[in-house]
C-alpha cells in the first residue's frame, strides 16, 4: 500500500508533538529534516495534479485521494439523476458549465459557457466558443 497524505500529516503531527514535548523534544535539525522532506512531497503532489489537469486523466499515484465525480459529490448519496433530468434541472437552476454542470454565476463564464475549473481543461479548448 502506498504511502498517502494522510500518512504524510500523521508523520507531520507526530514530529509537532514531539517537538511540544517538554521532557524530551525532538532535535531541530532532524524536525526540520522532516520539514522538508514533507515539503517536497507536497511539491510533487502539486505537479501530479497539474498534470492531471493538462492530461484530464482521473487516475493518481494513490498519495492523494481519488476525487469523486462530481455528480457523486452534488447529489450527496442519492442516485444521480439521468442526463435529460440533469438537463432539465439545470434549466431550472440558472446556466450551468457544459463540461462539469456546475452552475455559473458570473457573466463571463455565463457567455463562455465555462467554469473556471473547467476552462483550463483540454476539452474546454475544442469546444466552439460564442462570438463576443
Amino acid at each position: 500500500m502506498p504511502n498517502t497524505i494522510d500518512d504524510l500529516r500523521s508523520h507531520l503531527f507526530e514530529t509537532l508533538a514531539a517537538l511540544k514535548d517538554t521532557e524530551k523534544p525532538m532535535d531541530l535539525d532532524r524536525a526540520r529534516a522532516v520539514a522538508d522532506v514533507a515539503k517536497v512531497l507536497v511539491e510533487s503532489a502539486k505537479v501530479e495534479v497539474d498534470f492531471l489537469k493538462v492530461t484530464g486523466s482521473t487516475r493518481s499515484t494513490g498519495f492523494l485521494p481519488e476525487a469523486e465525480p462530481t455528480a457523486a459529490r452534488l447529489t450527496a448519496g442519492k442516485a444521480a439523476p439521468s442526463a435529460p433530468m440533469a438537463r432539465i434541472a439545470a434549466a431550472a437552476t440558472g446556466p450551468t458549465c457544459v463540461l462539469c454542470g456546475c452552475r455559473l454565476t458570473t457573466a463571463y463564464a455565463i457567455e463562455r459557457g465555462l467554469c473556471g475549473s473547467c476552462s483550463d481543461r483540454p476539452e474546454a479548448r475544442t469546444l466552439k466558443q460564442k462570438p463576443v
